[in-house]
């Protein structure tokens, strides 16, 4: 009997919210995130798909250092929503301090990505893309 062949496939690409939040909603067996921070956004679909596969299926590991929300790698508000999930479904929210790369597994799905930070000085607001720039100035 032959053993099966697996295929792997790697590619680069550049990775926004959106396509995170795709794959983490699209886990059926385990989620594994690791990242500085997390947005609101990318939170809400870990925390749903938390609640989706139970406590043991879901791993998630963060710098929660306050630095990490003034760097502009996530907020608050996406951390303190994890913590809820983990308190409520007996789960741990990982603590490393430092962490500055991105990882993502979702069942046979893995990402190793490096998270774009958004900063913030005062009215301007730079988001950096590999090597693209994007300068957005708000009112």
């Amino acid at each position: 009997m032959e053993a099966a062949e697996k295929t792997m496939c790697a590619s680069v690409i550049s990775l926004e919210d959106g396509q995170l939040i795709e794959l983490i909603l699209a886990a059926k067996q385990r989620l594994f995130f690791v990242g500085p921070g997390v947005s609101r956004s990318v939170a809400a679909a870990i925390s749903q798909t938390w609640e989706e596969l139970g406590r043991d299926a879901v791993q998630v590991v963060l710098d929660v250092d306050p630095e990490i929300c003034r760097l502009g790698y996530g907020n608050i508000d996406g951390i303190r929503l994890l913590q809820e999930t983990a308190s409520r479904l007996g789960g741990t929210i990982y603590n490393r301090p430092g962490i500055r790369i991105g990882l993502l597994i979702s069942d046979g799905t893995s990402l190793i990505f490096s998270p774009t930070p958004l900063l913030g000085y005062g009215t301007v607001l730079l988001r950096s893309k590999k090597t693209d720039f994007e300068i957005a100035v708000t009112a």
